[in-house]
């Protein structure tokens, strides 16, 4: 029923508009919730996706390690959370860690290493130099112990180590004294490369001086 214009007073026309007012917060009130909800869920999904993806990641890991080197999933498991002796607790958390960021990337790792150089990877730990490492290695050479396995590898290491810091002899490699380190390297025993970049072959003094004077020998020239 329409009422005349006439007839309404101002009292009615504030109560409509409050009404109105009232169902405009509401209906945006019923969206932030709704919007809320939304977020929440996907936030929660979120975790869950990456939970599962977490917990499958060290399945497959332990699985494969177990299948590769003919352990049970339970030695592996083992080998990889027992706290070795003289191992710190905040070194053997940092060990966990450092082991469980490569797990989250190892799927996709060992998949490329398999298909292009038929190798597998792995996580190392060495409580001695207080340190860690990540292994690669060729799939045939599984079935021997770890230290015949040693020449094959490559490796990406970050633990303690002894360098020379005195003069370069004529092999090239520096003599003592000698320092200790903890810098990231690689070890490639194939390629002759240990403890790369810190431990490596200089040239010798004599082809540095026979550098040197060559080199002095091409400026005078040029000066001439």
């Amino acid at each position: 029923m329409l009422i005349p214009s006439s007839i309404v007073t101002p009292s009615m026309a504030s109560t409509s508009a409050t009404k109105i007012i009232k169902s405009v917060v509401s209906s945006v009130s019923i969206n932030n919730r709704i919007q809320s909800v939304f977020e929440f869920t996907s936030k929660k999904n979120a975790v869950c996706l990456f939970l599962v993806y977490w917990v499958g990641s060290n399945i497959l890991y332990l699985s494969r390690r177990a299948h590769i080197r003919r352990e049970s999933i339970g030695t592996m498991w083992r080998y990889r959370t027992q706290r070795e002796p003289g191992v710190s607790i905040p070194l053997y958390f940092t060990f966990l860690l450092v082991w469980q960021c490569f797990v989250l990337v190892w799927p996709f790792v060992e998949s490329a290493l398999v298909l292009i150089l038929k190798r597998c990877s792995l996580f190392y730990s060495y409580p001695n130099a207080k340190g860690f490492g990540f292994i690669a290695e060729p799939l045939t050479l599984q079935h021997l112990p770890l230290s015949k396995r040693t020449k094959q590898q490559f490796r990406m290491d970050w633990h303690q180590f002894t360098i020379n810091i005195g003069p370069i002899g004529r092999d090239g490699f520096r003599h003592p004294p000698s320092v200790r380190l903890n810098r990231p390297h690689i070890d490639a025993p194939q390629l002759g490369m240990k403890h790369w970049p810190w431990r490596r072959q200089h040239p010798p003094p004599l082809q540095q001086s026979k550098k040197k004077t060559k080199q002095n020998m091409k400026n005078n020239k040029k000066s001439i």
